[in-house]
């Protein structure tokens, strides 16, 4: 998971690919900063976060 506007946005396939173990997903947030908006009045972006990553732990462990 990496935001767009994050400079580590660019690294993140490179992470994926290198990455042994399956299942792996990669997932640009668009919009979104290092900490997706998490200091923003605006909570919706930081929330679809969280609420697809437990989603993927929830299907994958």
């Amino acid at each position: 998971v990496a935001g767009d506007q994050d400079f580590s946005a660019a690294y993140a396939p490179g992470f994926v690919e290198s990455a042994q173990a399956d299942p792996k997903e990669l997932w640009i947030v668009p919009g979104g900063d290092h900490i997706y908006g998490v200091l923003s009045d605006d909570q919706s972006m930081a929330d679809s976060v969280i609420e697809r990553t437990a989603q993927w732990f929830a299907e994958t462990l």
